[in-house]
């Protein structure tokens, strides 16, 4: 169970702190200080690596983590 998610190519010239990382790098880690864990798949891509035991409300949680950091950094 993998699921990747890729940024929009300009996202290093929407987001200032991505101008001196890759845009992939500074999700992620703006996701772990969140506290989602995931990891970065090149320079515009995110991957999550769930347990096959993960429940709908785990993703559903997953999800708003992840929606609620990209409001953030743009």
């Amino acid at each position: 169970l993998m699921i990747a998610y890729e940024l929009v190519g300009d996202f290093a010239e929407r987001v200032p702190a991505a101008k001196k990382r890759s845009p992939s790098l500074v999700v992620v880690d703006a996701c772990h200080e969140a506290g989602l864990l995931t990891v970065p798949s090149g320079t515009h891509a995110i991957r999550w690596l769930p347990p096959l035991n993960v429940s709908a409300a785990e993703i559903d949680e997953a999800a708003s983590i992840l929606k609620t950091v990209l409001q953030k950094l743009v």
